[in-house]
């Protein structure tokens, strides 16, 4: 029984308890640091760098149309070259960063964003490549410009809407992907935040009990302790008058 414990295995038991469930509150702590720092990884060295990456090459597919739009048969021709090589550069870049993020994909579903990325990118270069040969055909003839409008409204046109929508849905996933992981990291931190206040009022709970039990068998000890020394003294007490008795009847 506690009771009949020593003081000294009680400070040991106690201890013991108090070390015991600080280990343990520091090994989930850890646990839960782990997850949090993976949460915080995916985010700053995958989710956001993707998103980066995807926005970078959309950027230049709408730099392609962009330069497609501004192609005319007024254009000098200082300024057709310069078009032509801004288009050039934004074909190159944007074929680029797709090839780039394959080192990023983290999913099946991410993987098909990112191959019906790259399939939507090359249709539309494909497809501003005939535009263009369409554009040098319309200024030679009435008919050609009958055939780019077509071309422009049937093909070019929608291939791009393809393209950007094979990018932007890339995108999206990224951030259903960063939201997801957003979320886990606030419940990690909330669920760690809670356990540490439970095992801290636990741990204080067993200290306050420990002390309680220590303090109280200390003083029980100590008032036996004084009632043992105050009957003694008693009999002494008792015994010297016995004595002096005695001598005064001698």
């Amino acid at each position: 029984h506690m009771n009949n414990w020593t003081i000294g295995r009680r400070i040991s038991t106690g201890f013991t308890l108090v070390l015991i469930i600080t280990i343990g509150l520091g090994a989930f702590c850890l646990f839960r640091s782990l997850g949090l720092k993976t949460n915080i990884l995916d985010l700053g060295e995958n989710i956001m760098p993707s998103i980066e990456l995807q926005s970078k090459w959309i950027a230049e597919i709408d730099t392609k149309m962009i330069c497609v739009q501004q192609l005319n048969d007024t254009l000098a021709a200082e300024r057709r070259a310069e078009i032509m090589k801004r288009l050039h550069e934004s074909t190159e870049n944007a074929a680029k960063f797709i090839k780039q993020y394959e080192p990023m994909i983290v999913s099946d579903k991410d993987r098909a964003c990112w191959v019906d990325a790259g399939k939507t990118n090359e249709e539309l270069t494909v497809a501003i490549a005939k535009t263009i040969e369409l554009l040098a055909a319309a200024q030679q003839s009435e008919p050609a410009k009958a055939e780019l409008s077509h071309y422009l409204q049937t093909v070019l046109d929608p291939t791009y809407e393809k393209a950007s929508k094979a990018a932007d849905a890339g995108i999206e996933y990224n951030i259903e992907l960063g939201n997801e992981h957003t979320k886990a990291g606030h419940e990690n931190a909330d669920s760690t935040i809670l356990l540490i206040m439970i095992v801290t009022g636990a741990v204080t709970l067993v200290a306050v009990f420990i002390s309680w039990q220590i303090t109280s068998t200390t003083n029980k000890a100590l008032r036996g302790l004084a009632a043992d020394l105050d009957r003694g003294s008693l009999q002494t007490a008792s015994a010297a008058r016995q004595v002096s008795m005695a001598s005064n009847q001698l």
